[in-house]
């Protein structure tokens, strides 16, 4: 059945509940095999009744399935494929939306075909939003069945799907891969941090039709998976073999072993099986033949009893990925893949693609060369799990020009890193050594460089003769210290740092005319100063400190991105001066959505804007004995938001305010989520970028016309600490009003801008904690230099802090460590 607009009544069925009669099944109208089985194998394991709904349509697309919301979400501007079953929401109109009412355990999803396209006949429908269609469908119905049945169905309900099964020997398209890939957020596994509570049935391997007739094959995976995630039966696997690493066994990569999670039976060698991208990336090599980008290599045999050997001799000498079954129809036949586990379950390794970093600058031959001894150990290596690791030090070092870096699988000389001044003539060659250069034309360009180019109106040294010399040298420092203390590198870090406090002594005036030249360029004010600061703090509990084997305490900080739901303003026309706030039915609705920035890569920015305020606490203020761990999760449910007037009852400025603490988001989320968080923040949209395209607004600036400012600090969730904001400052900033001209924070103003603001927020509640100090009697009180406690050295915000920590709260009878969490 189709609808137009969602029903409150299913609009007919086949059948009404009833025992799985033979008759029944063998009618024309008959039940999902699939859907029979599962519930089948359910009851045997369970022994429960198990009571099965199908609402299914074969030849749909995902869109069809889904509200207008969660389309909205990810984009979909169109209306579908037809005006019947592949209209966008039809199905869910007619099919869902009249189920919502009924409690249910979970679902079971079969799909993906018809936004695949079949190739040389269909070219398919918006599989390149199917990574966010389908997730968010799944989101959608969860929360919509969790309110219809005001919370009986389980807002995170468990949901099972079939990955693509083979269908045609045809690889001109690679359409069907990719699609698999979508269907698990591109991670290539489920149950992942975009897909929670999902889990997964591959049918890769089952016979080659569009239409696989041995549907007891993904019914036995699908019960297996769900016994194990949703009924706590871990003696049943919840997916197949996982890949762990790929370790290259010589410089020119031309050996593989690729390693997996569980033992495996004796690989099957066949040809076209694994295979390499041979283009500039795995993407460029999805969108031509198999053969053009993608290039088969061989199956050389088991290298232990969880890893194959993989040999790339006969395709191209240098590739940007590994693939595992990266075809339409990969295996020969039904259970005939090359990797199986070894247990009784004999799960299949399911499809995946792996990027090779070429960024890391590897080369083909090694060599020996002048070492660069690490000042604190005085050894010759860091060790370093991956290649990136060790990259990222001779990054770091500023007298490094090349590393080695052996492989976990190296026997003697397992996650060495090397670092090298020099290289000479003498070759190196050893098994799981890779070896590389500092730059290369694909390694990302250095922040700094980027930062004075976008700031030095064109002036010469790269845009640094705009600056003064002691603004280049102290912001230099700060971010070169800081890229130090992270590669591990801490003597080397605190020399440094020490040489900025030679020249320009912490807690002086010479500190004044550096900090106020930041943000007179255009930039956002980006103060060398504080992340010094920190930096200096926390790498001498590196160097100095009572580094514990293992921390005392693990704590989840848990970051909430929540949509805004709000009435946009179209003009002034729309407030009611005598109250400030918008006349009734005046306004345009709308749930307002993140830009791009604040998702990008797994939420990159956040994780990355978090970095060094977290490695503070977990050193400078918690000594080690608190290990933190940053989650991000995107809530279903929005921050409700309100326009009013700044200036009672005077137009031409306005607020937004967002209903701190914003409970209907933060009593909805998952119970693991708030069970498991010590701290949150609350992340939420810039809502004024929605008015760019208002006239009465596009003048309008920032802070001085618009107060809808950063946020602040507070408390949730029985007595939780809570910091809040909006995405303004994570990812950027209107450069001068509301005309549209946006821009996103380079790295550095990035690294900055969260040092000093978030140092700020962390010490009003170290503060809280310990009142018998008298360190925050009244609001901000150290910007009063007269109200500084006599022994308190320095002049700016930052020394107070250290001042604080290091004669006060580093020396309280309770530490930091047991007081704030």
């Amino acid at each position: 059945q189709i609808a137009t607009e969602p029903q409150e009544e299913a609009l007919g069925f086949y059948n009404s509940w009833s025992k799985p009669r033979m008759e029944f099944l063998g009618s024309g109208d008959s039940f999902s095999a699939i859907c029979l089985f599962f519930g089948e194998q359910l009851w045997e394991e369970l022994q429960v009744p198990i009571g099965l709904i199908e609402s299914t349509w074969g030849g749909t697309i995902v869109e069809a399935w889904s509200s207008p919301e969660a389309l909205e979400y990810c984009g979909v501007t169109d209306n579908g494929v037809d005006d019947g079953q592949n209209h966008n929401n039809y199905l869910w109109n007619a099919m869902i939306h009249p189920l919502l009412k009924m409690t249910i355990q979970g679902a079971i999803w079969y799909q993906g075909e018809q936004n695949a396209g079949y190739p040389g006949e269909y070219e398919g429908h918006n599989r390149d939003l199917y990574t966010c269609t389908f997730s968010t469908m799944i989101e959608s119905w969860r929360q919509e069945w969790s309110t219809a049945t005001r919370g009986d169905a389980d807002r995170k309900f468990p949901f099972g799907f079939v990955q693509l099964a083979p269908f045609t020997n045809q690889r001109d398209s690679l359409a069907w891969p990719q699609l698999r890939w979508h269907q698990t957020a591109d991670v290539g596994y489920v149950p992942n941090d975009i897909m929670e509570n999902v889990f997964m049935a591959t049918a890769v391997d089952d016979d080659i039709d569009l239409h696989p007739k041995n549907k007891r094959l993904p019914a036995s995976r699908l019960a297996w998976a769900a016994t194990h995630l949703v009924y706590g039966m871990t003696e049943r696997p919840l997916t197949g073999p996982l890949l762990m690493a790929v370790s290259f066994k010589n410089t020119e990569r031309t050996s593989i072993v690729v390693t997996f999670s569980e033992n495996l039976d004796p690989v099957l060698v066949e040809e076209d099986r694994f295979m390499v991208c041979c283009l500039a990336s795995t993407d460029e090599c999805d969108q031509v033949a198999y053969g053009e980008g993608w290039q088969g290599v061989t199956i050389e045999g088991m290298y232990s009893d969880n890893a194959v050997e993989v040999s790339t001799a006969s395709a191209c000498s240098t590739y940007s990925g590994l693939a595992y079954l990266w075809l339409e129809t990969p295996c020969s036949g039904e259970v005939s893949c090359p990797l199986y586990a070894s247990d009784e379950y004999h799960l299949p390794v399911v499809p995946w693609k792996s990027d090779v970093d070429l960024s890391l600058c590897p080369l083909s031959t090694a060599y020996t060369g002048q070492p660069i001894p690490i000042l604190e150990t005085g050894e010759l290596f860091l060790l370093r799990d991956t290649q990136s690791g060790c990259h990222d030090t001779c990054l770091a070092h500023p007298e490094c020009h090349y590393y080695q870096w052996y492989d976990p699988l190296s026997n003697g000389n397992a996650n060495k890193c090397f670092l090298l001044a020099s290289q000479n003539e003498d070759l190196v060659n050893e098994e799981f050594l890779q070896y590389g250069a500092k730059r290369c034309d694909l390694t990302p360009s250095d922040p700094l460089d980027i930062f004075f180019e976008t700031f030095g109106d064109g002036s010469g040294n790269g845009g640094r003769d705009s600056f003064s010399p002691e603004y280049v040298e102290a912001l230099t420092a700060s971010i070169q210290s800081e890229d130090l203390f992270y590669a591990g590198l801490h003597q080397e870090a605190a020399n440094l740092i020490d040489s900025i406090w030679d020249k320009f002594p912490a807690g002086t005036n010479m500190w004044g005319p550096i900090m106020g030249e930041s943000g007179k360029h255009g930039e956002k004010n980006s103060d060398p100063y504080s992340l010094l600061r920190m930096v200096d703090d926390m790498n001498r509990f590196r160097l100095d400190g009572d580094v514990p084997d293992k921390p005392k305490y693990y704590a989840t900080i848990t970051v909430v991105m929540a949509k805004a739901d709000t009435v946009l303003p179209t003009s002034w026309d729309d407030f009611d001066l005598s109250t400030g706030f918008l006349k009734p039915n005046s306004g345009v609705r709308k749930v307002v959505g993140f830009n791009d920035h604040m998702t990008a890569d797994n939420h990159r920015v956040i994780y990355d804007s978090l970095r060094t305020w977290i490695a503070y606490i977990e050193d400078a203020v918690a000594e080690g004995q608190i290990k933190f761990t940053l989650r991000v999760i995107e809530s279903d449910d929005p921050v409700q938001c309100d326009f009013s007037l700044k200036d009672e009852g005077q137009i031409g400025k306005f607020s937004i305010s967002c209903h701190y603490p914003f409970s209907n988001v933060m009593d909805n989320l998952p119970d693991d989520v708030l069970e498991t968080t010590k701290w949150y923040f609350m992340a939420y949209p810039y809502i004024p970028k929605e008015l760019t395209n208002y006239t009465d607004f596009q003048g309008l600036h920032d802070f001085e016309d618009i107060n809808a400012a950063w946020g602040g600090t507070g408390g949730c969730c029985g007595g939780k600490v809570m910091w809040f904001g909006n995405e303004m400052g994570w990812t950027g900033e209107n450069t001068d009003n509301l005309l549209g001209d946006f821009r996103y924070f380079t790295e550095v103003e990035t690294r900055l801008w969260w040092a000093g603001l978030q140092q700020h927020e962390l010490y009003h509640y170290l503060f809280s904690l310990y009142p018998e100090f008298h360190l925050e009697d009244e609001g901000h009180q150290w910007f009063d230099h007269s109200k500084w406690p006599e022994d308190f050295d320095g002049l700016y915000e930052k020394d107070y802090f250290h001042e604080a920590l290091y004669k006060r709260l580093l020396l309280a009878d309770i530490p930091p460590y047991e007081k704030i969490l």
